[in-house]
């Protein structure tokens, strides 16, 4: 204010002025989180909703980039409700606020839990949902009670006075919800209006506690497959395509089956290591989440393979194949460092980072997708080649001389799914309690 030379309203004013040429800095601090409410905490100069076009603006922006649900809610002290012309002074507040920034509206009357309890009664009598007459008639009451005759007002203002009361009870335009911090129903019902004007939860599915004790129960008499049974899926699977690359091979037209068959090999694989992690969950389970989230894991593991053509620089398969080292996402140091990565990312988002800031749930699903599909392809190709551990790749193609292990047996890939699991266990709660709701705003 020093700087600006202004006062304390000018220079609010010329701060929110200045939000507004910068409205990026409201989108950094929204991020990508997929918290149920965002709440924006607004200053109570009403200048800035009733004259004004600062408010709009923003709203207008979080609507048409964020589509947002926004509703604003309008908060007025019980406690100065002293007679009926205080009274609807706020409500000509409310109204120009609510004109002004032409959203779902709630007006609240909030600290009812310091007044007495009789000064509450008359509250929720008078002013909650107001009758015209007797709200005129106690604010002349008051006039004509009052200890100084400089309080008393010209009858014109009490015709004013019964004029606006009137055309607000005629229209229903404004009415308020009571808030008590004292009473969780006043918070609960307060709640349930919002709700209602944001339509929050609307693409739900209805709640069927029948139904859903029935699929539970349903579901546990079925038998989910483990660890083991899709470690023994994998090994005849290995065989299989082993004994049927050996026939095609033989044949020069049918050696293109050879390249479909792997294909679909390294799909299963990779969809069966994250389906083994997404059955090690505890319940509650996504199970949504886990049919989509397999099937990004077959594509993921498939996804792999394209280093061989950016390494031969040509879509040719032949020169795809032909190519004089091993591409460079069959280097195994590539999950690797991606594992301490994710690792990393997520204890410094959950213990440094705000929520707004924090990597929504659906990145930290595709990251471990990512790392599972990834290890399932090289855990294949190691079955043949072995694993390439040093050095890291250079020009997209393994050095000329580069340490690799042995051929690894079918066992390897229990050791692999066993070490992939390990971190699974301690964030599953984070990465898998996906829920899709739409992200409602309250300003």
């Amino acid at each position: 204010m020093e700087c600006i030379n202004m006062g304390p309203n000018g220079g609010l004013i010329f701060c929110m002025e200045q939000l507004c040429t910068e409205l990026g800095w409201i989108d950094d601090m929204i991020g990508d989180d997929e918290l149920d409410y965002i709440l924006f905490d607004c200053p109570g100069q009403i200048e800035l909703y009733s004259h004004l076009n600062i408010f709009p603006q923003i709203i207008e922006h979080l609507q048409r980039k964020w589509d947002f649900h926004i509703v604003s809610v309008f908060i007025l002290d019980a406690r100065f409700l002293v007679d009926g012309s205080h009274f609807l002074s706020g409500i000509l507040s409310a109204l120009s606020a609510m004109v002004c920034l032409r959203t779902p509206h709630v007006n609240v009357m909030t600290k009812m839990d310091m007044l007495s309890e009789s000064q509450q009664k008359l509250v929720c009598a008078r002013y909650l949902e107001p009758d015209v007459e007797d709200l005129c008639e106690s604010s002349e009451q008051e006039s004509k009670e009052g200890i100084s005759t400089a309080s008393k007002r010209p009858r014109k203002f009490a015709n004013l006075s019964s004029i606006l009361a009137d055309l607000i009870n005629r229209y229903s335009l404004v009415r308020f919800q009571p808030l008590n911090k004292e009473e969780e129903e006043t918070i609960e019902d307060l709640l349930f209006v919002i709700d209602q004007c944001i339509q929050y939860g609307e693409d739900n599915e209805p709640l069927n506690r029948i139904f859903d004790e029935a699929g539970s129960e349903l579901a546990r008499e079925i038998p989910l497959p483990d660890e083991t049974v899709v470690t023994a899926v994998l090994y005849l699977l290995e065989f299989f395509v082993k004994l049927t690359s050996q026939v095609l091979e033989s044949h020069e037209h049918l050696k293109w089956m050879v390249l479909l068959i792997e294909t679909v090999a390294h799909a299963f694989t990779g969809a069966s290591f994250w389906l083994v992690a997404s059955l090690e969950v505890p319940e509650p389970k996504s199970y949504r989440l886990m049919i989509i989230s397999t099937c990004l894991a077959s594509l993921a593991a498939i996804t792999v393979d394209i280093d061989h053509f950016i390494a031969a620089g040509s879509f040719s398969i032949k020169a795809a194949r032909s190519l004089p080292g091993r591409p460079f996402l069959h280097w195994t140091g590539g999950p690797v460092l991606l594992l301490v990565l994710l690792l990393i990312g997520d204890y410094i988002g959950r213990h440094f980072c705000s929520p707004l800031s924090y990597p929504p749930r659906p990145v930290l699903v595709a990251g471990w997708v990512i790392i599972f599909a990834w290890v399932s392809h090289q855990m294949r190709d190691a079955l043949r080649r072995g694993l390439w551990l040093w050095p890291p790749p250079k020009r997209l193609l393994s050095p000329p001389e580069y340490y690799s292990t042995p051929p690894l047996p079918l066992v390897s890939y229990s050791l692999a799914l066993f070490v992939l699991l390990l971190p699974i266990h301690f964030i599953s709660e984070e990465i898998f309690s996906f829920s899709g709701r739409e992200k409602p705003i309250i300003i």
